[in-house]
C-alpha cells in the first residue's frame, strides 16, 4: 500500500476511535492548520479534554516529524501534546523552539481507544 493511503487510512480509523470513546457526548473532531506563505502546517485532531485542547498527530509510521505538532504548541498555553505511531508507548519530555519545555505521550496505534485514560494518567489530569 502506498504511504499515502495508509496514512490517510489509518488516520480515518484513529478519528473513527476517537468518537467511540466519547460515545455518550462525542466530541467535534477538529484539526488546526497553519497556513503560511511557503509554510504550511496541520494537526490532525485537537481534542477538548478536561479544560484543555490536546493536539494529536497520527503516523502511519513508528518515525516522522512533529513539525506541525511543535508550530501548534508553540501558539497553545498548554504543554502536553499526543502522537499516536506504530512505535511503542512512552512519555517524552521535549524543548520547544522558544524554550518551553512539553511532554508528548507516544501512543501505538492499537491503544488508540484508550487516549482518554493514558492522557489522564501520564498528564495526571
Amino acid at each position: 500500500m502506498e504511504s499515502i493511503h495508509k496514512g490517510l487510512i489509518i488516520q480515518h480509523i484513529v478519528g473513527q476511535e476517537l468518537q467511540s470513546i466519547w460515545a455518550s457526548s462525542p466530541p467535534k473532531l477538529s484539526f488546526w492548520v497553519r497556513e503560511k506563505h511557503q509554510s504550511s502546517a496541520e494537526v490532525d485532531f485537537v481534542i477538548p479534554h478536561r479544560g484543555k485542547l490536546f493536539p494529536i498527530e497520527v503516523k502511519s509510521g513508528s518515525t516522522g516529524s512533529l513539525r506541525s505538532l511543535m508550530q501548534f504548541m508553540l501558539i497553545s498555553d498548554h504543554d502536553m501534546a499526543i502522537r499516536i505511531h506504530e512505535g511503542s508507548l512512552s512519555l517524552d519530555q521535549l524543548q520547544l523552539p522558544d524554550g518551553r519545555p512539553i511532554k508528548l505521550l507516544n501512543l501505538p496505534l492499537c491503544l488508540s481507544a484508550k487516549v482518554r485514560e493514558y492522557a489522564d494518567h501520564f498528564f495526571a489530569l
